[in-house]
């Protein structure tokens, strides 16, 4: 039973997670937009801004990266469905704790 519990756990995880990251998303991608802005308004006037650049390509990777797991937890790979279930473990034990006062 506890590891069902625990799997249901991690299941609501990342249904959370995935909620939280598309909110966080769209505010990301209006900075993208602006630093690519940015960037092309320096770019125009002969000044790089690497600083800008790198964070443009860090923000695109994280965000590609958060897109492609964006599926139903039964989809994930073992590998991520472990990542929630270290969550849900977490979770489960503080409950446990909290139902023995």
């Amino acid at each position: 039973m506890k590891d069902q519990v625990i799997e249901n756990m991690s299941e609501v995880c990342h249904e959370e997670w995935m909620g939280w990251s598309k909110d966080i998303s769209k505010e990301l991608y209006v900075v993208v937009d602006v630093l690519k802005k940015d960037i092309e308004y320096f770019r125009e006037n002969c000044v790089e801004n690497k600083d800008a650049i790198d964070l443009v390509q860090k923000l695109e990777s994280r965000l590609e990266r958060w897109e492609s797991l964006w599926i139903p937890y039964d989809e994930l790979t073992e590998e991520m469905k472990d990542a929630d279930r270290e969550y849900a473990i977490k979770m489960y034990n503080l409950a446990k704790e909290g139902l023995k006062e």
